[in-house]
């Protein structure tokens, strides 16, 4: 039964006949060109992080980090 037809009905107060059911198709409401469809907006591909990139940096911060400490222990006055 079409969307129109169920609101007539509705309003008419009347109810489906016995048996007959509506199918979820006629649940939706048509297409209205008052509200044309969302264009969509491709998204931009994010670059994937690698586990060796991850454990490279880790491990050159650790190496700087001992660097500074070592010079400036070395350097503070005794």
């Amino acid at each position: 039964m079409p969307y129109e037809e169920c609101k007539r009905w509705r309003e008419e107060g009347r109810a489906l006949p016995e048996g007959e059911t509506v199918t979820p198709a006629y649940a939706v409401p048509p297409f209205h060109p008052g509200h044309p469809p969302r264009t969509r907006v491709p998204h931009r591909r994010t670059r994937r992080v690698d586990g060796a990139l991850v454990s490279g940096a880790l491990t050159a911060l650790c190496v700087v980090t001992l660097i500074v400490t070592v010079v400036v222990a070395a350097t503070l006055p005794a």
